[in-house]
């Protein structure tokens, strides 16, 4: 038994290192290389001040902006940009969802449009040179240089844009009545200090006022990006962000409650449109293309886009000091491990709703698939096939955005269902596999001994196919835990999402991402660990039997074993008393043994 589980720590330990391993690879390449050749490095200024100092920072770049009319490619293949027009033939990176991916094609056509889904996401391309540049919102990059250093950005804007909240189209009432509160908040001047605030003021200062939403209308159900900061994010006390303050001080004057639910940018214009929000806000530009799929407010924001870069900072800290910092930055600024639990605490939720709903659920589905209804049969058929074709993302979409669009259900209990549908196809398929490994002529040997339909189920069948199967279940338990880390497509904040929420602020992958893959990995571990336990208990071949009030008598012995091996004949209507110390011997009956 030791053996085993040193191997098994052996095992883990060997997986932990070879992840730190690749995880790492990177940042000690380029650690060697700033090493074996410093002047391949260039310096970049961190989180300026005023968009004047975000421009290249040495008089060298430049002279060499100005005396170069177009790009120029390293080596490396990555381009040189100094101005705008450099991007023409540049690969831009862009979030999926933005309004850069048209502002490019409309200006730069032949250049190459990189499509990633989160700010983290974007950053760790432009650092590894799958992009050249990226184009955000000039408030958005200052923030981001804050942790990312070598984050620069062109001082020369690519374009000015100005953002609004987003209604569902058709919706009335409701957007003039934000309307209206825009108008007096930009005349009473709370607008431009909750700019001043959030754009220009510092981090300590950063701190929604306490807005208690008491009133009687409502609950207003809100979609935002939790990662796009300084407009909207989440810390551990909830969202914040110059949109959430804003909608926070509308909706107390309006006397609504408000339910915020984060998603990624890409999802929000999708989820608003389908009409299971009533609006949203997080940083959208107006366009006249999104002003044809949703309804704009009045402008809250007007702001520069701009193009964003990257080169090797100098100066780097040691490895062990980076570890340091980004162990601190994941876990213990702001309490961020606090995340990790919420989102361990949700991912298990759903996968023991699912597996309980689903496994009675595919009791039914086995149960009507053996029904004499024709209509019952059809059913299970064409529902098995449907969950069988499908991807379990689509899946969840279809139920978040589609089934259940109308209904104001909780994100969570939406997934439940979805994968409890999912999870019960599943338990059908395997439950009717399993009884079908039982011979039919017990069932036979059942019958003719009196029992009836539903007794020889559960006596008979149910526990050999069961015991036949449990692998199998288990397996799909485990392949239910694993699939919950999509959930965060329709804003379900799991432990996927925990971590990916962490490294939109750190925009560092590799505490975030380690720590999901060690949980997820001990959860499958212990899930395996309990299908062994469960065989154990339920192998006959494991168990003790005994054999109760027989003894055995050997011929010619006296005291205990001279007791006979079955009882005497009655005497007065009473059984003749036997041995009182007589012990029981466990022996396994044999298929002539009497008694």
């Amino acid at each position: 038994m030791r053996g085993k589980v040193l191997r098994r720590i052996v095992f883990i330990a060997t997986l932990v290192v070879l992840v730190a391993l690749l995880a790492l690879a990177p940042p000690l390449a380029g650690f060697a290389a700033e090493k074996s050749d410093p002047s391949t490095s260039t310096s970049t200024e961190s989180a300026p001040d005023t968009a004047a100092t975000s421009a290249p920072a040495t008089a060298a770049a430049s002279a060499a902006a100005a005396t170069s009319a177009s790009a120029t490619a390293t080596a490396s293949g990555k381009t040189q940009i100094s101005s705008i027009e450099d991007m023409a033939h540049a690969r831009v990176g862009m979030i999926e969802g933005t309004i850069f991916d048209a502002m490019v094609k409309e200006r730069f056509p032949e250049a190459e449009r990189v499509y990633l889904n989160t700010s983290s996401d974007i950053i760790a391309a432009l650092q590894s040179g799958k992009i050249d540049c990226f184009l955000q919102n000039e408030v958005s990059v200052k923030e981001m240089q804050k942790t990312v250093p070598g984050l620069s950005y062109l001082e020369e804007p690519f374009s000015i844009e100005h953002y609004g909240m987003i209604f569902p189209q058709g919706t009335t009432g409701l957007p003039e009545e934000f309307n209206e509160q825009i108008a007096q908040l930009w005349d009473d001047g709370t607008i431009e200090a909750l700019r001043v605030k959030w754009m220009d003021g510092p981090d300590e200062g950063k701190v929604m006022d306490e807005i208690v939403l008491d009133g009687t209308k409502g609950p207003l159900r809100m979609a935002t990006d939790d990662a796009k900061l300084p407009f909207s994010y989440r810390d551990t006390d909830g969202y914040t962000g110059y949109d959430i303050e804003l909608v926070s001080i509308i909706a107390k004057r309006l006397g609504y409650q408000l339910e915020i639910s984060g998603m990624t940018f890409g999802g929000i214009i999708p989820a608003i449109s389908s009409g299971k929000y009533d609006f949203a806000s997080a940083g959208i530009a107006y366009t006249d293309e999104r002003a044809e799929a949703v309804l704009f407010s009045d402008p809250i924001y007007y702001g520069n886009t701009v193009c964003a870069l990257y080169s090797e900072p100098t100066g780097s800290s040691g490895l062990w000091q980076g570890l340091v910092t980004g162990f601190t930055s994941t876990f213990v600024t702001e309490d961020r491990w606090r995340l990790i639990v919420d989102g361990l605490a949700v991912t298990l939720q759903i996968t023991a709703l699912s597996v309980l709903f689903g496994t009675a659920l595919g009791f039914a589905l086995y149960f009507m698939a053996r029904s004499r209804l024709r209509i019952a049969r059809v059913f299970v058929a064409v529902l098995s096939r449907v969950m069988d074709g499908l991807p379990e993302v689509v899946i969840l979409l279809v139920s978040a955005y589609i089934i259940f669009r109308s209904l104001a259900i909780p994100s969570v209990w939406v997934v439940t269902i979805a994968f409890s549908v999912l999870f019960a196809v599943g338990v059908a398929q395997t439950l009717k596999v399993g009884v079908n490994s039982v011979e039919a002529g017990q069932v036979e040997a059942a019958q003719a001994l009196g029992f009836e339909g539903r007794s020889v189920f559960a006596l008979i069948v149910f526990p050999q196919a069961a015991r036949s199967v449990l692998a199998v279940y288990v397996g799909q338990v485990i392949k239910l835990l694993k699939a919950t880390a999509i959930v965060g497509y329709i804003a379900v904040d799991d432990l996927t999402r925990a971590s990916d929420i962490i490294r939109s602020r750190t925009f560092d992958a590799f505490f975030p991402l380690l720590s999901t893959a060690a949980v997820y990995f001990i959860l499958s571990a212990l899930l395996v660990l309990l299908l062994r336990i469960v065989q154990k208990r339920l192998d006959p071949r494991r168990r003790k039997r005994t054999i109760k009030g027989v003894v055995l008598s050997v011929p010619g012995a006296s005291g205990a074993f001279a007791a006979p091996l079955v009882p005497s004949a009655p005497t007065s209507g009473k059984l003749a008393p036997t041995a009182s110390a007589a012990p029981t011997i466990p022996t396994a009956r044999g298929p002539h043994d009497e008694g």
